[in-house]
């Protein structure tokens, strides 16, 4: 049974529960296959609303409203201080449904007093550089709407653990269509970039309003203001916070410096790739954070089992990138004429450089939950310095020379830092979570297969398809799929298999 977020205390400890059984994996798997369902169709729709925003800004204030949307981004990551993963682990923990409730007032109440301060100082920041007033009101306007959706992601932390992803799935994807409704209406009444900002605003209050909705009154908490309560949890969250302030700087700071470094057309360039490759890379997110509420409880009590789906969630992000990756090399002419349309033919050879920045930004994310889960979120501190001075001082020397190009490069070699040193952390901190690569011949193969399509006389949108259906083929062919995935779909399981 799943519980309402309206049900009384036992059904939410019912809830908690299932984490712990053996069905809760392919509950993850379903309901991260559901995530992913969901977070295509509304991407489907972005995509369609971002056609229509390239073709009328153009080059050059796309350029510009991607700066400020790469401000507002990092406004989100300072407003997020690492509490999400912290709340959940210690939402898992707590002792009862009223000290549940506490935890998710108390999370509210600091991001409330924390985010307004990050979205000030993005905007100071947009001031200071220089930027126009129609930048600068914007990264205020839109910061604020991306504080509002911080402030649901508390509210949301009951659904997430307990694996209500219909939910989840619903209020996130509500939030996009009214961005893409937003953009659509704006994009046909000829609006100039200014009132695209407002869009995120109100789609931020729009999250914000189905989230309480959907947790319903036993969560639709008040904030707490009381330093003294949340101490603990702000030492707890201090070294993840820090982490992540450096990586959501690590993440944005390419189109920053592309902003001061080069002529506005070339940061159009290189945020209509970077474009695409957020939105492929959102995917394999969406499908690793439904299991982090798993990883959360294994973490503490059963490192093998912690070893079990870690090593799983590895395979399924490397072949998700992987397949990624091939589609755009072999498709991105295609890809960006549909996007953006003959304006955006320089964009090519960026987005193919681009692409390869998925492989490490995808097993990132699955690592850095395994570190989480083992309470060694400290050494996210060192790993996400090491990946920001490395972004930062190849950004520095290519962004000059090679304009677009060269920060694809810096972005594609960041990522790949940032993935070794993940890895590093998380055997360093658990030596029995080192993952096994054997798998890895298959993926690559496959990969390889795919490609073959470039040999054949047919046009670059061909092409791209016959590789996506390659890759399939020979992915299952190869059984780099992991066979839990097709088990968590069939009607029965034998209670012996591990979950």
């Amino acid at each position: 049974m799943t519980p309402t977020l309206d049900s009384g205390p036992d059904e939410l400890e019912i809830g908690l529960a299932e984490i712990e059984s053996r069905e809760a994996g392919d509950r993850i798997i379903r309901g991260g296959a559901f995530r992913a369902s969901g977070y295509l169709f509304s991407t489907g729709a972005t995509a369609v609303a971002f056609a229509l925003l390239l073709r009328h800004l153009g080059v050059v204030q796309f350029g510009r409203f991607s700066t400020v949307i790469a401000l507002v981004t990092i406004a989100s990551g300072l407003s997020d201080l690492g509490l999400q993963v912290i709340a959940q682990r210690r939402f898992a923990a707590a002792a009862d449904h009223p000290a549940r409730r506490k935890l998710v007032a108390d999370v509210v109440g600091i991001r409330l007093a924390f985010a307004p301060l990050a979205v000030a100082l993005c905007t100071a920041f947009a001031l200071v550089a220089g930027y126009n007033s129609t930048m600068v009101i914007g990264t205020a306007v839109a910061g604020l709407g991306a504080m509002v959706v911080v402030l649901s992601a508390s509210y949301a932390i009951p659904l997430a653990m307990h694996l209500r992803y219909f939910a989840l799935t619903f209020v996130d994807v509500a939030r996009q269509l009214v961005i893409v409704a937003g953009i659509v209406l704006l994009v046909v009444a000829g609006a100039g970039l200014g009132p695209f900002f407002v869009v995120y605003l109100a789609a931020g209050f729009v999250l914000l309003a189905l989230t309480v909705l959907v947790v319903g009154r036993s969560y639709a908490v008040l904030p707490r203001l009381r330093f003294s309560e949340w101490r603990p949890i702000l030492v707890e969250t201090a070294p993840l916070a820090l982490s992540l302030a450096i990586n959501v700087l690590y993440l944005k700071v390419l189109i920053v410096m592309a902003s001061l470094l080069v002529s506005g057309e070339q940061v159009g360039l290189f945020a209509t790739a970077s474009r695409v490759t957020e939105v492929l890379v959102g995917l394999p997110t969406f499908m690793i954070g439904v299991a982090f509420p798993l990883l959360a409880h294994a973490g503490k009590h059963d490192e093998e089992r912690l070893a079990y789906a870690l090593q799983r969630i590895v395979e399924v992000t490397l072949l998700v990138a992987v397949g990624f990756v091939v589609v755009l090399v072999v498709a991105a002419e295609p890809i960006i004429q549909i996007f953006g349309g003959s304006g955006y033919a320089a964009a090519v050879p960026v987005l193919r450089i681009q692409a390869l920045a998925l492989l490490g930004a995808s097993l990132s994310q699955a690592w850095i939950q395994g570190v989480v889960a083992v309470h060694a979120q400290r050494a996210l501190v060192l790993v996400n310095a090491v990946a920001l001075v490395s972004v930062v001082a190849l950004g520095a020397i290519l962004i000059p020379t090679l304009e677009a190009q060269g920060a694809a490069i810096a972005a594609a070699c960041g990522e790949a830092i940032m993935a070794a040193t993940m890895l590093r952390a998380l055997v360093r901190a658990r030596p029995a979570l080192r993952p096994n690569f054997a798998f890895a011949w298959r993926v690559i193969l496959a990969g390889g297969l795919a490609l073959l399509p470039l040999l054949l006389p047919v046009s670059p949108a061909v092409q791209g398809v016959l590789t996506a259906a390659v890759f399939g083929a020979a992915a299952l062919v190869l059984r780099a799929v992991p066979l839990e995935v097709f088990q968590a779909f069939m009607p029965a399981r034998s209670s012996s298999e591990p979950a």
